[in-house]
């Protein structure tokens, strides 16, 4: 129905019709002609422009992750009213690590599904606190930046190593030996005292009166006093603490941080004689 005349409303008059053509850009008005009953029109709604703050985010690599390991999570893009997008905006994940001195940042790999969601992932090696900022277009959105926390991963016997005082000990005195323990990638095992107070490995230190055949004994030797191929002195006390530094420390001078992954040896012999350790 439209409207017909000039001179303001009271002088229109209301002509029923319909437009023979609403799909063109054209007024073809028909009067007197009624739309038969049902009739209607389909209506598309395509969502709006991305809106980097309304993206959604989720999946624990958000928050956690392990040295080494391939870290996913998700995005679900959106406009400003909550609709999810068709894809094909432009992400960047960069993580940027929370130490002092640390090196460049480290760009995340984006994979757009096409259908409104993309695949975040990283894999980072280094043990450690890192900042974790999704960017869409220009913007930083999908509830970024996060905080993530890389776990150092499994114990590597390869990687650990040991030191202290023990070659210069003498009976009656004690001495200390340190391991500390490392992952395939170098970093410290990183179990809190505090969660953690004998640490997550099992040690055992012997004193052996001749030197085990590391290189050549096998797997089941280990479980043997001196790997199955000397004798063990037993006149002498052993202890071992976990996250004790030298002198006692309970915080590395060096970090500020607690001692991750070291354990102290600390043997009292009482006895004077020519021993090999074994850890």
């Amino acid at each position: 129905s439209v409207l017909v005349g000039r001179g303001g409303r009271e002088y229109q008059d209301l002509i029923s019709g319909v437009d023979s053509n609403p799909a063109n850009e054209e007024h073809e008005f028909e009067p007197g002609v009624q739309r038969a009953k049902g009739e209607g029109f389909t209506v598309t709604v395509i969502p709006g422009i991305t809106h980097p703050p309304s993206w959604i985010s989720s999946g624990d690599a958000l928050s956690l992750s392990t040295a080494g390991a391939t870290a996913q999570f998700e995005l679900i893009a959106r406009d400003e009213y909550g609709n999810k997008r068709p894809g094909g905006d432009h992400v960047e994940v960069v993580l940027e690590s929370l130490a002092e001195g640390s090196g460049e940042a480290v760009s995340g790999a984006v994979t757009d599904r096409s259908d409104g969601s993309y695949l975040g992932s990283y894999r980072l090696s280094q043990a450690g606190a890192y900042r974790l900022v999704v960017r869409i277009g220009t913007e930083i959105g999908a509830g970024a930046p996060f905080t993530v926390v890389v776990e150092s991963g499994p114990a590597a016997e390869e990687m650990s190593y040991v030191y202290g005082t023990l070659a210069a000990a003498r009976a009656g005195r004690s001495a200390d030996v340190f391991v500390q323990t490392r992952d395939a990638y170098g970093n410290f095992l990183r179990a809190d005292p505090a969660l953690y107070p004998v640490g997550t490995e099992q040690l055992a230190f012997e004193l052996c009166d001749t030197n085990p055949p590391l290189d050549s004994a096998p797997p089941e030797a280990y479980q043997r006093p001196c790997a199955g191929a000397g004798k063990r002195e037993e006149d002498v006390t052993i202890t071992i603490t976990y996250g004790t530094g030298p002198g006692g420390k309970k915080l590395n001078p060096r970090t500020g941080e607690v001692y991750w992954g070291l354990y102290r040896i600390t043997m009292f012999p009482f006895e004077e004689g020519s021993f090999y350790p074994q850890v």
